[in-house]
C-alpha cells in the first residue's frame, strides 16, 4: 500500500502531463471502437491492436520517452542502475515495434508442436512467455544487482516501477489467454476483451512514463 501511495503522490506533482496522456489514450480508444462499427473508420491505422497503427506509434512514443526519462535520471543521479531499466524499455520498445517476442515465440510454437495447442496452451503463447523469460533472466540480474546497493532512489523507482510494470504485464500475458479463448466462441466479446486488454497496456505505459517524468522533474527542481 505504501508502494502505492509513493506513486500517486509523484503522479500527481504532474497531473496535468498524465491528464494529457489520458485524454489521447482515451481518444485512441474511441477510434477503436468506431473501427469495429463504422465503415468510414474502417482502416486498421484507427485500430488500438493492430501493429503499425496511430495508437501503437502513440505507445511507441510513450516507451521511447520512458527511455529518455531514465537515461537522463542515470545522468543526474550518477547511477548505472537506472540505466539497466533505460534498457529493459528499450527492449520492450523494439519488442512493440518490431513484434520480436511474436515472431520468434511463433517460430518456438513450431518448434514444440505442429498443433496449435499443446497440453491445453496454445503454442503461440507458450513461445511468446518463453521469449519474455529469456528477457527477464537477462535483464534482472542487473537490476538486482543495482538494488542491491544502498542507493534508496534506485530503490523505490525499482520497486515502483515492477507494480507499475506488473499490470502492464498482467494486462499483455493473462488478459490476453482470456482474450483468444474467445476467438471462436463470441466476436463481440472477443472485441470487447481485446479492446480491454490494450486499453489497459496504453493507460499502464502511460502511468509509467508519467512517473519517470515526474522523477525527472523532481530531479530538476533538487539541483536549482
Amino acid at each position: 500500500m505504501a508502494i502505492v501511495s509513493s506513486i500517486l503522490s509523484n503522479l500527481k506533482k504532474n497531473k496535468e502531463l498524465l491528464c494529457l496522456i489520458f485524454l489521447a489514450d482515451f481518444i485512441f480508444l474511441i477510434l477503436h471502437i468506431c473501427h469495429l462499427h463504422l465503415p468510414l473508420f474502417s482502416s486498421y491505422l484507427f485500430s488500438i491492436e493492430q501493429d503499425g497503427s496511430y495508437a501503437e506509434v502513440y505507445q511507441y512514443l510513450k516507451e521511447f520517452w520512458i527511455v529518455i526519462c531514465l537515461a537522463i535520471i542515470a545522468n543526474r543521479e550518477n547511477y548505472w542502475g537506472y540505466l539497466a531499466w533505460a534498457a529493459f524499455f528499450v527492449f520492450v520498445l523494439l519488442d512493440d515495434s518490431l513484434t520480436i517476442h511474436e515472431t520468434i515465440g511463433s517460430k518456438i510454437a513450431l518448434s514444440i508442436s505442429d498443433e496449435k495447442y499443446f497440453y491445453g496452451v496454445r503454442t503461440q503463447d507458450l513461445g511468446e512467455l518463453l521469449v519474455l523469460g529469456a528477457a527477464f533472466i537477462i535483464f534482472a540480474p542487473f537490476i538486482g544487482i543495482a538494488y542491491l546497493s544502498k542507493n534508496n532512489d534506485f530503490r523505490e523507482l525499482t520497486r515502483e516501477i515492477i507494480l507499475l510494470v506488473g499490470v502492464l504485464a498482467f494486462a499483455a500475458l493473462a488478459v490476453d489467454f482470456v482474450h483468444e479463448f474467445f476467438w471462436l466462441i463470441d466476436s463481440t466479446i472477443f472485441d470487447t476483451i481485446g479492446a480491454f486488454e490494450d486499453s489497459v497496456e496504453m493507460i499502464s505505459m502511460s502511468l509509467i512514463f508519467g512517473y519517470t517524468f515526474s522523477k525527472v522533474i523532481r530531479l530538476s527542481n533538487r539541483t536549482k
